[in-house]
């Protein structure tokens, strides 16, 4: 009884680096249980590579710069610098650098930053450069994936045919929410991929830049509950593939076919008419307010099987003048431009709120947005914040959600598209797990509880 009563207190803050207790990552998630937390130290941690073992872990990065997870060789699991096993959840990462993941292309040449099969994953302030994919997602059924405030560079490094910056590589995902993150230069690829059941796209920075070649910019190839609001969204002149900028149910179709689409600003740099910034393959309904859409190309262009519910709101420009720099990829609105004021007010349909709230700030943060008057057009608000109001940064929260039971098949490395809590406790039984603790913990010799600082220094770009 006195076991089952301090069960609750026995998680551990282990330790990595110099100082730390395990020098190498993976020995520290092997010795790990569900509950603990790693603390991984500033440093280059090479070929350092892991299948979890359990769900119910948390990483976190400490130091002045994220700790490099860097991979120079084939990664011996075959799927990802971070495992994550079907079932396991929640798994929580936050402020780490994954670089280089790649396995061979007999085992499918899309090696990930995480590759995750579990119930609910979490990613925040985390960068994934140069690998084959940044995130690799599908397994557990009802699975759910939470990214903010990261950046996603340059994946697709061999050119295997999976160049996804992240992919949710399958309809088993309840939800995908993608809030305040840099994906940009994705190789041939796509800048984010989802084929989840809800999709939640809000607030981002998704570029090709000069030097990028990525296919799409979003490609929600089932469709889905999707909700994208708040983008910044640029196809560059090399760009692989100009038929759409945001690719809607190309493929096939989830349980729900309903696009909400406000207060994007999207622009096309590769200079062709052929493009259409936003393209419904097939749907019930998209539902357009106040886009600034910029460049030569077609607003939305709908095909046979879809529905327009209606579009208020939106202007297309040919030219990038009302933009502060669009060379520049700053795509805030200049004072007294054709954008300001022009808006509608985007309201609530079916529930989703579309007027934005907050704003992408470079790199890899949001703050809060104000419009004053009506509404301004497009993913920035020249508004100023109300009498005693900062207009402070709000970094944005998020939780880990939760997963379903049923494992399926192990998902196929060469076919990821198709195959692949409330910890709560009473108040009452709280009281007396700490009385127990407090009299029993020096004699059993537990190990020591996981409260760690709550606060970190920023880490270096």
């Amino acid at each position: 009884m006195l076991l089952f009563l301090l069960s609750p207190a026995l998680t551990a803050t282990l330790t990595v680096g110099p100082a730390g207790e395990y020098s190498e990552v993976s020995a520290a998630i092997a010795a790990s249980s569900p509950g603990d937390t790693i603390e991984i130290a500033s440093g280059t941690y090479t070929d350092d590579t892991a299948n979890l073992p359990h769900g119910d872990l948390h990483f976190i990065g400490v130091g002045d710069t994220r700790p490099v997870l860097l991979v120079t060789e084939d990664i011996p699991n075959r799927k990802g610098i971070f495992a994550i096993p079907v079932d396991a959840g929640p798994v929580t990462v936050e402020g780490l650098h994954f670089e280089g993941a790649r396995i061979s292309d007999d085992d499918g040449a899309n090696g990930a930053g995480i590759r995750m099969q579990g119930s609910a994953l979490t990613v925040r302030d985390c960068v994934f450069h140069d690998n084959q994919m940044g995130i690799l997602a599908g397994g557990t059924d009802g699975f759910t994936v939470y990214v903010e405030h990261s950046e996603f560079d340059d994946n697709g490094r061999d050119g295997s045919g999976y160049e996804h910056n992240i992919y949710i590589g399958t309809d088993e995902c309840s939800e995908f929410t993608f809030i305040g993150n840099y994906s940009h230069n994705a190789s041939s690829g796509h800048q984010v991929k989802s084929r989840c059941q809800v999709n939640r796209i809000l607030y981002n920075r998704l570029m090709d830049e000069g030097e990028g070649n990525s296919s799409y910019i979003i490609d929600l190839p089932e469709g889905g509950h999707s909700v994208v609001v708040g983008n910044l969204m640029q196809q560059g002149p090399n760009a692989e593939n100009s038929s759409a900028i945001l690719s809607y149910a190309a493929e096939s179709t989830n349980d729900v076919m309903v696009l909400y689409a406000a207060h994007n600003t999207i622009v096309n740099d590769k200079a062709t008419s052929a493009t259409a910034f936003i393209r419904m393959n097939q749907g019930e309904a998209v539902v357009l307010r106040n886009n600034l859409f910029i460049g030569p190309g077609t607003s939305l262009q709908l095909d046979d099987n879809a529905t327009l519910a209606d579009d208020l709101g939106s202007l297309h420009l040919e030219t990038g003048e009302v933009l502060v720099d669009r060379e520049g990829y700053d795509y805030g609105l200049v004072a007294g431009s054709a954008p300001q004021d022009a808006g509608v007010e985007a309201g609530t349909v079916d529930g989703e709120a579309l007027r934005p709230t907050l704003q992408y700030v470079h790199p890899m943060a949001t703050e809060t947005r104000f419009d004053d008057d009506a509404p301004d057009i497009g993913a920035y608000g020249l508004g100023e914040p109300p009498a005693g109001d900062t207009g402070s940064s709000d970094t944005g929260s998020g939780g880990t959600g939760s997963g379903g039971t049923d494992t399926g098949p192990e998902p196929d490395n060469d076919n990821p598209g198709k195959d692949d809590g409330c910890g709560c406790t009473s108040a009452s039984t709280a009281a007396t797990s700490a009385w127990v603790f407090l009299l029993l913990g020096g004699v059993l010799g537990f190990r020591r509880s996981g409260l760690v600082a709550t606060s970190r220094p920023a880490k270096a770009q």
